[in-house]
């Protein structure tokens, strides 16, 4: 039986250079501080995930052009997100 791993242990030593992260369906109620170290990402998928907010380091992701929070808790974004 294949063990679960955090979703941070995965993303550590992932290349900055990562332009999409797919996190449909993870089993994420945050997001975890590595995302924000991926200075190109482009697209960041969070549906169907019980994350519940969206802190202000969003803002770090100046290349972000899309935020998929289908099907997610998240009741308001941080005014950062459209810097």
């Amino acid at each position: 039986m294949p063990s679960k791993l955090p979703i941070s242990t995965l993303l550590t030593g992932v290349p900055r250079l990562l332009k999409v992260l797919d996190l449909q369906g993870a089993p994420l109620e945050s997001l975890p501080n590595e995302i924000f170290e991926l200075y190109l990402l482009r697209y960041l998928s969070l549906r169907k995930t019980r994350v519940k907010k969206i802190p202000s380091s969003i803002g770090r992701l100046l290349n972000l052009e899309t935020l998929n929070l289908k099907h997610t808790y998240i009741p308001e974004l941080h005014v950062e997100i459209l810097k």
